[in-house]
């Protein structure tokens, strides 16, 4: 067998892939090597009766099949939709409180234009498909999480995209 030798943290392989292919009878997202790779989004519930993120993670890697190439991803970036729908719900109650309290608003104002916006995260796990083998199991990764209160949902095709552009160029994402 081949040991390939990985460097952690390296995204060359993911900005410089060959597009979308139908595989194994999916669309994945294909590298310049011509190895497809399968994104999940997860997600947990903390507030499920048996959310272990540690037992999850060992469970994950367990199951894995030997040679197979996985890596969590952990992306923070701003984001506009909390300050968005806020904006959104002041312009409603800004006549009546222009009356009452303009001190408020301007308070509101001036807050708005120079607090920072806020960061959430995603956590992504990014699974290389090596053979069929491994393509079973990386199916198998939701059933194996959501025992452990762990959601995975695939990404489709676009919001891989739209991914790799936020990640890369924040302005186009």
């Amino acid at each position: 067998m081949k040991i390939r030798s990985i460097t952690p943290g390296k995204t060359q392989a993911f900005i410089q892939c060959l597009g979308f292919k139908e595989m194994h009878g999916q669309v994945l997202l294909v590298d310049q090597e011509g190895r497809a790779r399968v994104f999940y989004e997860l997600e947990a519930d903390p507030d499920h009766s048996h959310f272990q993120p540690d037992a999850a993670y060992a469970h994950l890697l367990n199951g894995l099949q030997p040679g197979s190439t996985v890596r969590f991803l952990k992306f923070y970036w701003p984001n506009a939709a909390p300050r968005r729908e806020f904006v959104r719900q002041m312009t409603a109650w800004q006549s009546n409180l222009q009356k009452r309290r303009p001190e408020l608003q301007r308070g509101l104002e001036q807050f708005l234009a120079s607090a920072p916006l806020p960061y959430f995260g995603r956590t992504l796990l990014e699974c290389v498909v090596e053979s069929v083998e491994s393509q079973a199991w990386i199916d198998t990764v939701p059933a194996l999480l959501l025992e452990f209160g762990i959601e995975a949902r695939r990404l489709p095709p676009d919001e891989v995209q739209s991914l790799a552009l936020t990640i890369f160029h924040p302005e186009l994402g």
